[in-house]
């Protein structure tokens, strides 16, 4: 009996692909980047904190919107939900323009991030979506994380 290689080129491709692929689409379940949002006159200050052995894409498309909650979002517990449900766009930055510390291991990547301000004229509570393109060197894959935090009776024109 002749083993014949060729047949089984196109499972195992076929299955080295599929495992590729899932590994991407898993991401980093927020281990790579965390975001921390703080109301400021006028403005939005974001900072992402990222971890050492992730990097963050310099000409990643990078966006950032801001959403306005009616004060019918506290029924949702999920701030997902809470976005899609009673959020309304009240600005919408594509791409976000990042800026920080050159990564010593690829210097297309950011080892991290400085803090940056989002201008917005807007009462109530606000929440904000942020969607960062990153890369891990540990594991050697390259995703993206959605990032939502909700900043509870900001009145950004009154201060």
């Amino acid at each position: 009996m002749r083993f014949d290689s060729g047949r089984l080129r196109l499972p195992l491709a076929i299955f080295l692909m599929t495992g590729a692929l899932t590994l991407a689409a898993i991401g980093s379940n927020g281990k790579a980047v965390k975001m921390i949002a703080v109301s400021k006159k006028q403005a939005i200050e974001v900072e992402l904190k990222l971890n050492p052995t992730f990097g963050i894409q310099k000409q990643g498309p990078h966006e950032i919107t801001v959403y306005q909650l009616s004060k019918k979002h506290t029924k949702e517990t999920d701030v997902k939900k809470a976005i899609a449900g009673y959020g309304k766009p009240v600005l919408e930055i594509k791409p976000q323009a990042l800026t920080g510390v050159v990564s010593k291991i690829d210097a297309d990547y950011f080892s991290s991030v400085d803090k940056f301000t989002v201008p917005v004229s807007a009462t109530g509570d606000l929440a904000i979506k942020a969607k960062i393109f990153y890369c891990s060197f540990k594991d050697h894959f390259c995703s993206v994380d959605v990032l939502y935090t909700i900043l509870p009776d900001t009145n950004l024109q009154g201060r």
